[in-house]
């Protein structure tokens, strides 16, 4: 009997650490819509799939990815390209 109760209490146990283990995976990052043709896209895509509208541009001074129409870049403060 003390045998089958140790049982169901390692069983809830490992149940509730496999749910919190779950619960600290990473999220994907957040769905946006595109510009040009308003379908979901994933947010850090460079283009659009379905369209090929430009989403992000890379820094040429850090590299890094930003959103269009920024005048600096929010990472290294470098001055966006004129277009």
């Amino acid at each position: 009997m003390i045998l089958l109760l140790l049982i169901l209490l390692g069983l809830l146990v490992y149940t509730l650490l496999a749910e919190l283990e779950k619960s600290r995976e990473p999220l994907p990052p957040p769905a946006e819509s595109c510009p040009g043709c308003t379908r979901l896209v994933a947010g850090d895509w460079l283009i659009c799939p379905h369209c090929r509208t430009l989403l992000r541009e890379v820094c040429s001074g850090c590299g890094r990815r930003h959103a269009l129409g920024h005048r600096f870049c929010p990472f290294c403060g470098r001055p966006g390209e004129r277009r």
